[in-house]
């Protein structure tokens, strides 16, 4: 039993070593993959940092010089704004106008009414005198 024993336990040991070397080849394998991942890893950052970095630059840019035609836009429409601002109160000031001028006309054609009323009146009473003075033949 002793060699059947020691035969097991040789074979043990191999199937240890065995273990041990596979153990140790595997490791090392990680190790190169962990190593290779690693810097892929490292240049994908690199790279992907670099692209971002750009993306940002030129989103920025574009931001700012959006930003400087919405500033230029706000300015012209500040500006139009203004100038529609006057417009109404100068086209409110002409209604107001017109509208006293019209009342004026009103009041002049009533005072025209009563002046005619009043003329007819005076020439009525005229040729009345011119009659009665003999300057005139109507009767």
């Amino acid at each position: 039993m002793d060699s059947k024993k020691d035969e097991q336990t040789e074979l043990l040991r191999e199937i240890w070593k065995q273990m041990v070397a596979i153990d140790q080849t595997l490791t090392r394998k990680l190790d190169t993959l962990n190593h290779d991942l690693s810097g892929r890893i490292e240049t994908l950052n690199r790279d992907l940092s670099g692209r971002i970095d750009t993306l940002n630059h030129d989103l920025s840019s574009r931001i700012d010089q959006t930003n400087t035609r919405l500033d230029q836009t706000n300015a012209r429409l500040d500006h139009t704004n203004a100038r529609l601002d006057g417009f109404i109160e100068r086209t409110q000031d002409n209604f107001t106008r017109v509208q006293r001028n019209f009342d004026r006309i009103d009041q002049r054609f009533l005072e025209a009414a009563a002046d005619r009323e009043r003329f007819r009146e005076v020439d009525t009473r005229l040729t009345r005198l011119e009659v009665h003075v003999g300057l005139r033949d109507d009767g």
